[in-house]
């Protein structure tokens, strides 16, 4: 008896100490990974500072508590500058490449436009998400989500919101490509604009191939000439008469103007198209065009409701329905 219970004994005391060697191996490696982390960003001109460090946990998490994040990015369009009061993070010492984070204080970001235009402030109240591998294929995948997210430009007034925003990102191990998932909802825009000033729901889901390196002008100017591309495989909108989704693909132009096609659903058409002759994009004399149109390219859909079913051009730097210019696009990348 006395045999068995030192052999439980020493086994327990073996146990132990792989444990507690296991633990202090993993949160070192993490300490590691995050100082290369800091020195990569560092090498990209992105200075992030951490007043405090803290790791708990033992046995069988490692948590990282890092208070007081400063990030500052200095660039030739401005200076990105994040506060950001405390970051919690969170491995399993038996999942190591699973980490969860949250931020449950209030972060600020501040963007600083080097032509002198009035800074904008964006703030989220609390934030979400995990990093680990991607199960389905090899790869990687992140997931986040802001809550209560605000943004000012400059003091005049032109403040926005949105309720939460979402975002889901696939990478390959070759860091080829990114597949993307965006969400935002309950958006306030800063102005009143012809749908409203309120977004009920924004999603966008696509893939960008090759990932771009470099994303300043130049970098996404040399990424659109050796073909980048993105890909949309669904998005919806819900924005007071506006309420449907789209697919397809899109790129730069050589004027860094969107180019590319979207097959479009719309419900509620009409509504639409009295909006439109409002605003003028179709004149009284296409009145009748555009409603034969609208009849041809619309139907009942499952639930009995009337939806427009068309294909949007990006074009010669306009967005196009058929023969109709339904608005100008502008570059998404100044060209110099």
């Amino acid at each position: 008896m006395k045999k068995l219970t030192t052999v439980l004994v020493l086994l327990a005391l073996v146990v132990s100490a792989g444990i507690t060697i296991w633990w202090f191996f993993i949160a070192s490696f993490g300490d590691r990974q995050l100082e290369v982390f800091l020195a990569n960003a560092a090498k990209n001109g992105t200075v992030v500072t951490i007043s405090e460090r803290e790791r708990s946990g033992f046995p069988f998490k490692v948590r990282w508590r890092l208070r007081g994040v400063a990030v500052s990015h200095r660039s030739g369009e401005g200076v990105l500058e994040g506060q950001i009061p405390e970051v919690l993070a969170e491995t399993g010492v038996f999942e190591p490449q699973r980490t969860l984070f949250a931020v449950r204080s209030m972060q600020k970001w501040r963007w600083s436009p080097a032509d002198g235009s009035p800074a904008r402030v964006y703030t989220a109240q609390s934030s979400a998400g995990m990093v680990g591998p991607n199960e389905a294929a090899s790869g990687w995948r992140a997931e986040a989500a802001l809550n209560q997210i605000a943004w000012t430009s400059g003091g005049d007034g032109r403040n926005g919101s949105a309720e939460r925003a979402t975002l889901e990102a696939i990478v390959p191990l070759d860091r080829s490509s990114v597949t993307f998932d965006v969400g935002m909802s309950a958006i306030e825009l800063p102005d009143e604009l012809v749908f409203g000033r309120t977004v009920e729901k924004a999603l966008i889901a696509g893939r960008v191939d090759p990932l771009p390196r470099d994303l300043s002008p130049d970098g996404l100017i040399n990424w659109q000439k050796s073909g980048g591309t993105v890909t949309i495989s669904r998005s919806s909108l819900v924005y007071g008469a506006l309420d449907g989704g789209a697919e397809g693909e899109v790129s730069l132009g050589p004027d860094m103007r969107p180019e590319g096609q979207f097959n479009l659903t719309v419900l509620d058409p009409q509504s639409l198209l009295d909006i439109a002759l409002r605003e003028g994009w179709v004149r009284p004399d296409q009145q009748r065009y555009a409603e034969l149109g609208m009849t041809l390219f619309s139907r009942s859909n499952a639930a009995g409701q009337r939806e427009l079913a068309a294909r949007l051009d990006l074009r010669e730097g306009g967005l196009w329905m058929g023969p109709l210019r339904l608005a100008e696009l502008e570059p998404l990348v100044p060209v110099r």
